[in-house]
């Protein structure tokens, strides 16, 4: 007895509680349990304003009840119709609108990549539901399985890509080796030269490919980090050889898009490489600045000192190879009115 009543009881503070959050959750127009209370409303208010009817003209005939009476015997069909609209919401709550709650809950946590989850306390409800709830369960299964077998993709795709940057450095760091061994022995001094100028560009591609395979996840690298890297390779392959190099760096501060960064460096480079190979014998003084602008543009900007010409000639490899560069990062290419200067503006990508 003291079961049956405690079993009773959780029961009836469990509707209880149900009955709590359906007030507090409010009425929308446009829900199911309105929308069941408004049909029910409709196919029982003809037979409430029936039998109201009845029964105030069954009260005239008989002239023998009160007032009292009278509004009694109209009302009765009015709070039996009310009372059958309560018995549907309430009906309607247990048998359809709960297991709808409960099911949404269930997508929503599989929409976090909550996989392990099931919807066990369908043992309960309607058979309906229990179909339903056994299709959520393979559902949930067939998702968690092609989610594993994506993330393991993924990874090996990840291993992969990381195997195919680290192979392209050891083989650009190994033709590079094997240019600065043919450099050393020419004896040709053009020939020499020109095996310097592709070490040089060499170099600069090892130095993207690195970032690659190091920052590939953050999908960024920083600027300044970036040309630090770029200036102490140039200043050790051109510093100490021929007509010498001095190098200053202005460079603001900001992640750039691997996408932009790479070829940032591959323009500086040649931009180095076309002032540095003019004729002359001061060592080459060039600044280097890297500023944002507007929050829309990245200036890279070259500035040769004491060579009002340095980009002025048109044509030769470096400034065709920059207009390359610059057309595969959609940028636009200026030079300084007096050429000695050679300005880039690269668009930030926009977020994905």
């Amino acid at each position: 007895m003291a079961t049956m009543w405690r079993s009773s009881s959780s029961g009836g503070d469990r509707w209880r509680r149900l009955l709590r959050q359906r007030l507090a959750a409010g009425f929308e127009p446009d829900s199911l349990r309105a929308r069941l209370l408004i049909a029910t409303g409709l196919a029982i208010a003809p037979v409430v304003i029936f039998a109201s009817a009845m029964a105030l003209h069954q009260a005239q005939v008989t002239r023998g009840l009160a007032g009292t009476a009278w509004l009694t015997a109209a009302a009765l069909p009015i709070l039996l119709g009310i009372a059958a609209c309560l018995a549907v919401a309430i009906a309607s709550e247990a048998l359809i609108l709960r297991w709808l709650l409960y099911f949404e809950r269930m997508a929503r946590a599989y929409g976090r990549g909550r996989y392990s989850i099931r919807p066990r306390s369908t043992e309960r409800a309607p058979s309906e539901f229990r179909a339903l709830g056994s299709a959520v369960q393979e559902m949930a299964v067939a998702v968690e399985e092609r989610d594993k077998a994506l993330r393991q993709a993924l990874g090996d795709q990840t291993m992969l890509l990381r195997e195919v940057h680290h192979r392209v450095k050891n083989n650009l760091q190994i033709v590079g080796s094997l240019l600065s061994l043919q450099a050393n022995r020419a004896e040709d001094e053009k020939v020499r030269d020109a095996l310097m100028d592709a070490l040089v560009r060499i170099d600069a591609m090892s130095l993207a490919q690195r970032f690659l395979q190091e920052d590939e996840e953050a999908g960024s690298i920083s600027s300044g980090q970036l040309f630090q890297a770029w200036a102490s390779q140039i200043r050790a392959r051109l510093g100490s050889v021929g007509r010498g190099l001095r190098l200053r760096l202005d460079v603001q501060e900001r992640q750039l898009s691997l996408d932009l960064a790479a070829p940032m460096a591959l323009i500086a480079t040649e931009a180095l490489m076309q002032a540095y190979r003019r004729p002359g014998d001061k060592p080459l003084a060039c600044r280097l600045k890297v500023a944002m602008h507007d929050h829309e543009d990245v200036v890279l900007t070259i500035r040769v000192e004491e060579d009002a010409n340095a980009f002025a000639a048109p044509g030769g490899i470096s400034l065709t190879l920059i207009e390359g560069y610059v057309r595969q990062i959609h940028g636009r290419l200026d030079l300084t009115a007096d050429g000695g200067g050679l300005v880039v503006h690269a668009p930030i990508p926009a977020a994905a």
